[in-house]
Parts: structure tokens; C-alpha cells; sequence
């Protein structure tokens, strides 16, 4: 891939990066995709989440308290699947808002 595509999935100046294509056959009605793949956004809610709910914080303002302290979103949980070729960018960018 090229450095604006790593770039906009987030992980510039990544070397070593191989990402797939489909490419699509009879078995998969030539979409290049068989099954699913599932993306998780798990977030734990710890004192500091429970805290911005009683607080009626916003939902921007919990997912950033949430990712402070790791919670991996949809779109980075995609990403790492392109990362470990199970789907490609385009899928992620497709289904991930």
C-alpha cells in the first residue's frame, strides 16, 4: 500500500504491511468475501465511565474517556483485521461509519 492509504487507515509509516483484495469466484457470487467476519467495540465500564453517565456527559465525551483508557473502536478494530488480512479497507470503509 501506498503511504496516503496507511495514512488514512491510521498507521503511517508502516513498512512491512501486505493487504488483500477480493478477488471473487463462484463460491463467493464473485464478491471475493465467504462468512463473516465480526468487528467489536467492547467498552468496560470502570468508575470513570459510570461517573460522565450520573454526570449525563455526552456520548462524545464517554468514548473519549473510554478510549483513554483502551477501549479499541469499530474502525480500529477493522483495521487491525486488514492488518491480519482477514478483510479489506474498502470493507471496513463500507460498513464502518
Amino acid at each position: 500500500p501506498d503511504e496516503e492509504l496507511l495514512t488514512k487507515m491510521g498507521v503511517p509509516g508502516e513498512k512491512n504491511v501486505t493487504l488483500y483484495h477480493p478477488g471473487g469466484c463462484p463460491l463467493c457470487n464473485d464478491t471475493g468475501y465467504k462468512g463473516r467476519v465480526g468487528l467489536y467495540e467492547v467498552m468496560v465500564v470502570s468508575e470513570q465511565i459510570q461517573q460522565l453517565t450520573v454526570e449525563h456527559a455526552t456520548s462524545d465525551e464517554i468514548k473519549k474517556a473510554a478510549v483513554e483508557e483502551g477501549m479499541r473502536t469499530l474502525r480500529e478494530d477493522g483495521i487491525a483485521k486488514v492488518l491480519k488480512g482477514l478483510t479489506s479497507f474498502e470493507e471496513i470503509l463500507r460498513v464502518v461509519v
